[in-house]
């Protein structure tokens, strides 16, 4: 690692005010948002690998 090279450091702390339900409400829009993402690289090109 070089001398003076500048590192940023990020650290995710769960809130105490985070319930059980925030927490699966969360879950769920991460899944969705993970869903959203993977079918927006879908094109109908791409319908010929589901034949094989």
């Amino acid at each position: 690692m070089a001398a003076n090279q500048e590192v940023r450091v990020i650290v995710l702390v769960k809130g105490s005010t985070d319930t059980e339900e925030d927490e699966e409400e969360e879950n769920a829009a991460w899944q969705i948002l993970a869903a959203e993402q993977l079918l927006a690289g879908y094109s109908e090109e791409d319908a010929i690998y589901d034949n094989i």
